[in-house]
């Protein structure tokens, strides 16, 4: 194996969370998708699925486990995924269980990966667990309100709750540094590729988003109007290699996205990396493939995607 492509190697262990990564582009290597994770939900059951590169879909489930996934978290080539009762780091490359976490003190209906640690949200209980990625001891951290979604950035958890707010945690401290409260309820938070954290409020009559502090976890910005139902928002600043999408995704009001024909979609999530678009429409879960416009239904019985991860790696030419 080449120098050069050690190197790429070494790099796409940050993709994930540094969005500036720079490639050689003298090498013949570049960075591609090798597969898809995706937790499909229609009204009853959620399924984790896998798209390879070659498009071939199948469930994944671990051994022996009666349970349907409820979250998964990846960065850093790492996969973690959790079912009402245990969590599981799974190699994304082979599909192999490398450690089991049996969790009776806690339901992990969100889970977001750190470095040095997982962590785990239980919105019926109100409490949230930090999971030692070095030693593999929880810590549990009891809240007056019901933890909802996760973000990671710079050993700090910003998580959102039912009562308006906006927590900070410390992941080497684990306990909470900071509490805000908005004025209108939090619907969802996003980062985007300039590492600023959003954090999206109001209801679908009136939205609103929201530029935050990540060290003291406050607004550093008045609250602007969002005229969209939904955002997705690149990692990349700008296109190395022809492939990668760097404008944000949006989806407006009567559910169509706002690129190129703007399909209808109930819900959908974006791999930035091959420009492609994973949505769900008429309880199916379809791909749009922007590289050359077609348009391909994968699997029935997918109404919502609270959940993906997208396992990079190298190719050559």
């Amino acid at each position: 194996m080449g120098l050069h492509r050690l190197l790429i190697i070494f790099l796409l262990a940050g993709l994930s969370s540094v969005s500036s990564c720079v490639f050689d582009d003298d090498t013949a290597w570049h960075p591609v998708t090798r597969s898809a994770w995706l937790i499909v939900q229609d009204d009853t059951t959620h399924r984790l699925v896998r798209l390879d590169s070659t498009g071939i879909v199948d469930d994944w489930r671990p051994a022996h486990a009666d349970l349907p996934v409820l979250a998964l978290s990846g960065r850093d080539q790492q996969l973690w995924v959790a079912t009402a009762t245990t969590l599981y780091q799974v190699d994304p490359g082979t599909d192999d269980v490398l450690q089991t976490v049996p969790l009776p003190e806690i339901t992990p209906h969100e889970i977001c990966l750190g470095t040095t640690a997982l962590l785990i949200c239980d919105t019926i209980r109100r409490r949230v667990g930090f999971y030692s990625l070095r030693d593999q001891h929880l810590n549990i951290l009891e809240l007056d309100a019901k933890p909802r979604q996760a973000l990671y950035r710079s050993l700090k958890f910003y998580v959102s709750t039912d009562s308006q707010e906006l927590r900070t945690l410390s992941e080497p401290a684990q306990v909470q540094l900071s509490r805000y409260r908005f004025d209108r309820p939090v619907r969802y938070l996003a980062q985007d590729a300039r590492l600023s954290l959003w954090v999206f409020t109001g209801s679908l009559a009136a939205r609103y988003r929201t530029r935050i502090d990540l060290n003291a976890g406050i607004p550093i910005s008045a609250a602007e109007a969002d005229p969209y139902e939904q955002i997705r928002y690149s990692p990349y600043r700008a296109s190395r290699f022809g492939r990668e999408w760097t404008a944000p995704v949006f989806m407006q009001d009567n559910g169509k996205i706002q690129v190129g024909d703007r399909p209808q979609a109930a819900d959908y999530v974006v791999d930035f990396l091959e420009n492609e678009i994973f949505y769900t429409w008429q309880d199916t879960l379809r791909v749009w493939k922007q590289a050359d416009g077609t348009r391909e239904a994968l699997i029935p019985g997918a109404r919502l995607l609270p959940g993906s991860f997208f396992f990079t790696g190298v190719a050559g030419k």
